[in-house]
């Protein structure tokens, strides 16, 4: 049953990956991912806080293949836009992946 799940995880990621994604260069390296942009809310002392942040979507591949670990601070450059990455060093965020083949990486615009 593993077997078929992870087939099933490789077709939506190849699919996801042909029909759904945009250049990106990350830490001076050109990669394909798909970018969705997020908005959320947080209150904090009864003070709402609002705050967009994009989160890129790469395949966990494609950074193994380029040697990039992602961390706090790295540059992202997509649709003429520069964004900084916010994920913790060593908590790099995986999508909704039992796998692990895609990296969900957020990030602001500076």
């Amino acid at each position: 049953m593993s077997n078929l799940l992870r087939k099933g995880a490789e077709w939506a990621q190849k699919t996801r990956h042909q029909h759904y994604t945009e250049t990106i260069v990350l830490a001076g390296v050109s990669m394909k991912a798909t970018t969705p942009a997020t908005d959320t809310e947080v209150e904090r002392g009864g003070v709402k806080l609002a705050t967009k942040f994009s989160i890129f979507i790469v395949r966990k591949s494609d950074l193994d293949l380029a040697s990039l670990s992602i961390t706090r601070g790295l540059t992202i450059l997509w649709d003429g836009k520069e964004y900084e990455v916010t994920n913790e060093a060593g908590h790099t965020h995986y999508f909704n992946d039992p796998f692990e083949l895609d990296v969900a990486i957020m990030a602001v615009k500076r």
